[in-house]
């Protein structure tokens, strides 16, 4: 396994959030369809996906199937499909699915695909024949949990399997979990995951939304002393630890090491 990391960013080892400390109303679609707003207002601040398709380019081919688990508004998807790939992106959330469309308009391309029915519910016939299953922080959100989402992404049997993800890095290390798959590359960064709100009320009725109740008074007063005022906007800085996992069919390599 190759692992890559910035110079002094984090290793394979290092403490992440894990799954069981998340929030269970994340697996809530109604909860999705309601961040809608402020997914946007993240991308717009954030370069967080440009690490990942750095990875991604130069690994996957033109023709390539990919089926991108929890698409969003296609910041993956479609610099993949531009790329020569044919992608499925698999999109429950209505209004995930309007910022996608709206990325299609402005880009002059599409998925060959929109699927958007969950994870969990799509059959395990429709996710087999793919070069590339991915997913980009969506195991923790299925509804079915993090465990059989990421299960799941290997039985169809894909060519490769890709995770991306700030949680749960003990689960997708756990020796012995992706039989017939070997683990062949690990790259950890550490992106800005910023908000930039236009005024501190903006930023507490976030709050209210990510804890699906009113903040107490001490949580406002906390949120508004980590705010900081720069070029117009009330950020909130933050920054992830994120590992992309690339795994490998063991079938696919000839004894050379060439693709069969």
């Amino acid at each position: 396994m190759h692992v890559l990391a910035a110079p002094g960013a984090l290793s394979p080892r290092s403490e992440v959030r894990r799954v069981e400390s998340l929030p269970a109303h994340i697996r809530d679609l109604a909860y999705w369809e309601a961040q809608v707003p402020w997914h946007r207002l993240w991308l717009s601040h954030n370069d967080y996906h440009r690490p990942v398709l750095a990875f991604l380019s130069p690994r996957v081919r033109p023709g390539w199937r990919v089926l991108e688990v929890g698409a969003g508004n296609g910041v993956l998807a479609l610099p993949l499909e531009a790329q020569g790939c044919r992608v499925t992106a698999l999109e429950p959330c209505r209004g995930m699915q309007g910022l996608l469309g709206e990325e299609c308009r402005r880009r002059g391309l599409a998925p060959q695909r929109l699927e958007p029915r969950p994870w969990e519910d799509l059959p395990l016939s429709e996710a087999a024949g793919y070069d590339l299953i991915l997913a980009c922080n969506s195991l923790q959100v299925c509804a079915g949990g993090f465990d059989a989402a990421f299960r799941k992404l290997f039985a169809g049997a894909p060519r490769h399997v890709c995770v991306i993800s700030e949680v749960g890095w003990e689960r997708l290390l756990r020796p012995g979990g992706t039989p017939g798959y070997r683990l062949d590359c690990l790259c950890l960064y550490r992106p800005g995951s910023s908000y930039a709100y236009r005024h501190p009320r903006e930023a507490v009725a976030h709050l209210r939304h990510r804890l699906r109740r009113p903040p107490t008074p001490e949580e406002a007063a906390d949120l508004r002393r980590r705010l900081v005022f720069h070029q117009g906007r009330w950020w909130l800085p933050e920054v992830a630890r994120v590992g992309i996992f690339w795994w490998e069919r063991e079938d696919i390599r000839n004894p050379q090491g060439g693709l069969a």
